[in-house]
């Protein structure tokens, strides 16, 4: 199955280089736009640690320093040219997680290696006014993974990003309108995982982005440890 690399950016809302600039975040995503980067999708959180350590949450007035994640796949040599564009827009609170075991499900190949590992974490990239058979994407593969017993499941609209189509799309609060990006996300029993894929491979063909896998492990929620002796 194919290899890919998603990396994931955090940085502050109110990070920008003069008080008069482009917030940091949104000068990043014009870079790698310019630059012809595979896409970016960009979320803000709704609460976290500001860089001096305090609690700040966006029902806060005039809050600034929501902290900001930032997300894009693509292969080895793009995510190593990412790194390099957006590393003089970064600050020192600033943070990257570079993920390199990530499989790539709009591929060909068989699902059936997957059925020995414990768990997955599954991404599906997309914009808003995707469809299938006249149905949201989303909405599709919600039921989908519904009938499949899959029981964590969850849809987040984008602040903003662009994909294959190199047009960016932002979220307005202003706005209902179908040009928000999307991700949907769920978790997967190893023993089951490739069965489910295999339901919602159709599907798949129809998101705008990226499809990818991220190797995981569901936990019982009576857990004693959420790591093996060997790992410690």
């Amino acid at each position: 199955m194919s290899q890919g690399v998603l990396l994931t950016i955090r940085l502050y809302e109110s990070d920008r280089k003069k008080w008069y600039s482009r917030i940091a975040y949104e000068e990043i995503v014009r870079h790698l736009w310019a630059a012809g980067a595979p896409g970016v999708t960009v979320f803000r959180d709704v609460e976290g640690l500001d860089a001096r350590g305090h609690i700040e949450t966006v029902y806060n007035d005039y809050v600034t320093t929501i902290p900001i994640t930032m997300e894009v796949y693509g292969t080895p040599e793009e995510i190593d040219g990412v790194c390099k564009l957006v590393s003089s827009e970064l600050f020192q609170s600033s943070r990257l997680f570079v993920n390199r075991d990530v499989r790539d499900l709009k591929q060909k190949e068989s699902m059936e290696e997957l059925r020995m590992t414990s768990g997955y974490v599954l991404k599906v990239y997309m914009k808003e006014e995707d469809h299938y058979h006249h149905t949201p994407l989303y909405h599709a593969l919600l039921e989908t993974l519904k009938k499949q017993n899959v029981m964590w499941v969850d849809v987040q609209h984008a602040l903003e990003g662009f994909g294959a189509d190199h047009v960016i799309r932002k979220t307005s609060l202003l706005s209902f309108s179908e040009h928000a990006p999307i991700v949907l996300e769920a978790a997967l029993n190893g023993d089951v995982a490739g069965d489910v894929l295999e339901q919602i491979k159709p599907l798949l063909a129809y998101a705008s982005g990226p499809a990818i896998l991220l190797n995981g492990e569901i936990l019982s929620p009576d857990v004693q440890s959420c790591v093996d002796d060997s790992d410690k």
